[in-house]
């Protein structure tokens, strides 16, 4: 049986097929499960898909790619700084989380500082409409 993850106004914004830990409010419609998130948090497609530019969406491609470069010792990051060899770890270690579970915290501040160093966000205000989950 598909779970479908809704928002607070009742759209769905996700669905799955295996339930992932933290959700709560079960309910059936039809032969469907419904699952509510906890507060604050979305699914990760969504984060990335809907709340982020396209442009933005590059850049994490991007950095996801780098980080997996950095994973396996790529002599590809040769002569990269500390900060940006540190802000690749934390890109492929969240990102590698949050395509386990689906799903992430809208206020993680150590995505976005690491989405900066790697200009994925040039704009404070970006950070801040993500976090209020808004569309840009």
């Amino acid at each position: 049986m598909p779970f479908v993850e809704r928002d607070d106004q009742g759209r769905i914004i996700g669905a799955y097929e295996n339930l992932q830990p933290g959700y709560a409010d079960e309910y059936v419609e039809g032969d469907v499960s419904i699952y509510t998130a906890p507060p604050a948090i979305s699914s990760y497609a969504r984060w990335l898909a809907q709340l982020h530019t396209r442009d933005q969406r590059i850049a994490w491609i991007r950095a996801r790619e780098q980080a997996r470069l950095l994973a396996i010792g790529s002599s590809d990051l040769d002569g990269e700084s500390e900060e940006t060899l540190e802000a690749l770890q934390v890109v492929g270690e969240w990102f590698m989380v949050a395509e386990v579970n689906q799903a992430v915290s809208l206020a993680d501040d150590a995505i976005y500082g690491a989405g900066t160093t790697l200009g994925v966000y040039a704009d404070p205000a970006e950070i801040t409409r993500i976090k209020a989950n808004e569309a840009p």
